[in-house]
């Protein structure tokens, strides 16, 4: 019999955000353990706004729980989670070595550490040729690969991917991937993945969560979604990706 083994524990009690009186995300409550939990939806449904609130940069009422440990009361900064947009962030004026270390250096970290870490995990996502060039120097991939390579030297509790590959092309898009899932799995970190491509989400996650007008439409395992004959979940799977 396999043994499967967790990664985090997510509990949400009804997580609600409400932007210049409009309802954006709408009592929100599940309790997920695993690894890679899924969010997909229509533009517009809430996806970002609920990666936000985890992150603790939009404020929202309810309750957020991880491993047991209450976040909500957190500030960002102390909530140890990892986020990567899909406009990635970098800074322009900074080397790609630099960008990764950044967190680092905000962490006070010795010099030392910081440049045997970066050293490592440049070495880890294969981009140490990268190292040294800047951002508008390197692609779409190579930069959300350092992307990701920053959000993850600090070991995050959570990882919080919004839409990471859209804007790029589909063999690319899918080489990265698998490229992701390949790191993700050793380093048995837990993940929030959001896209608006349904192959990706049932490729990488083993658990969906869907949301309709800011309000939790379906949430269930990955076979479930799979199976899922709803209505709005079928018009998704027809949508263009």
């Amino acid at each position: 019999m396999r043994v499967l083994y967790f990664t985090m524990r997510l509990n949400i009690k009804n997580l609600s955000v409400e932007i210049e009186n409009k309802k954006i995300l709408s009592s929100i409550s599940l309790d997920y353990s695993g690894n890679v939990l899924g969010v997909i939806g229509p533009s517009g449904c809430g996806k970002t706004t609920l990666l936000r609130a985890l992150a603790g940069l939009q404020s929202a009422g309810g309750q957020i729980f991880l491993n047991e440990e209450r976040l909500d009361d957190k500030p960002p900064a102390q909530r140890q989670l990892g986020l990567v947009t899909q406009d990635m962030t970098l800074f322009d004026h900074l080397t790609v070595r630099q960008n990764i270390a950044f967190p680092l250096q905000i962490r006070k970290i010795t010099r030392h550490r910081q440049n045997r870490l970066t050293q490592d995990i440049l070495r880890q996502f294969g981009i140490v040729d990268l190292a040294d060039k800047f951002p508008q120097q390197i692609s779409g991939g190579e930069k959300q690969r350092a992307a990701m390579a920053r959000s993850l030297i600090y070991d995050p509790q959570l990882l919080l991917l919004d839409e990471p590959f859209a804007g790029l092309d589909a063999i690319l898009r899918s080489r990265l991937l698998v490229w992701l899932k390949d790191r993700l799995e050793p380093r048995k970190l837990g993940t929030v993945f959001v896209s608006h491509n349904i192959r990706e989400i049932e490729f990488l996650a083993d658990a969906v969560l869907v949301l309709i007008d800011g309000q939790l439409y379906f949430f269930g395992s990955g076979q479930e979604f799979k199976n899922s004959s709803l209505e709005r979940i079928r018009e998704l799977r027809q949508s263009p990706v």
